[in-house]
């Protein structure tokens, strides 16, 4: 093998390299998009947890004191029937929230039926017995557990938080690999170029010095 020829196989050895490297540079640029698009996507999920958390919780740890309240209130003025329509409103307002994290569809809940089934047993003493004060208890216990749901999104959040946080470390890595391969892809291409000059310089100069 002449050194011409051997000149030539490394400048063409360099440039399948250097191409070889764009290939990859290009894959780890779709790789990176789709890390970036999950880690927004996880990210506005997370934010309308905290967005339904904080508006279900207004309502929710007022509307539960007010019906506690009542329930406890020794007032002779509040006939049972009042009250039975006191309780509903508050109820009746809580599911509506209720239903308005139910239908957002960024908020992943499994199973509605055991958060539901709370309004329902309320909704089974209220309706069904005359006097509502000796189950107080019970409806205390069943709005109580109205906002079992709080705990469920801030959980949910912790959970898309460490997931989030590994999103960004595997993108850090992916960008950093991305451009050590991006420089070495440069390298290889710059060798791959300064071998092909190489090989027109050895080419021609017997000809330059034949003059």
């Amino acid at each position: 093998m002449t050194r011409i020829q051997f000149i030539l196989i490394l400048a063409g050895l360099f440039q399948i390299i250097s191409q070889g490297m764009d290939q990859f540079v290009i894959q780890k640029e779709q790789v990176i998009r789709n890390i970036e698009n999950d880690i927004s996507k996880k990210k506005y999920i997370y934010s309308e947890n905290i967005s339904s958390n904080k508006a279900y919780y207004e309502s929710y740890s007022r509307l539960t004191l007010d019906a506690d309240l009542k329930l406890k209130l020794k007032n002779d003025k509040i006939t049972n029937q009042n009250l039975k329509i006191y309780l509903l409103r508050d109820k009746n307002i809580l599911l509506k929230q209720f239903e308005l994290i139910l239908s957002n569809p960024y908020i992943d809940i499994e199973d509605s039926s055991i958060y539901l089934k709370y309004f329902d047993e309320i909704d089974l003493i209220l309706n069904n017995q005359d006097d509502v004060r000796p189950f107080k208890n019970d409806l205390s216990h069943n709005f109580k557990y109205t906002g079992l749901i709080l705990d469920d999104l801030m959980e949910k959040n912790i959970k898309l938080d460490v997931v989030i946080q590994n999103l960004e470390i595997k993108l850090f890595k992916t960008i950093e690999k991305k451009f050590i391969i991006l420089i070495l892809g440069l390298i290889t291409n710059t060798l791959s170029i300064f071998f092909i000059l190489l090989f027109f310089y050895y080419l021609y100069r017997p000809k330059k010095t034949g003059k």
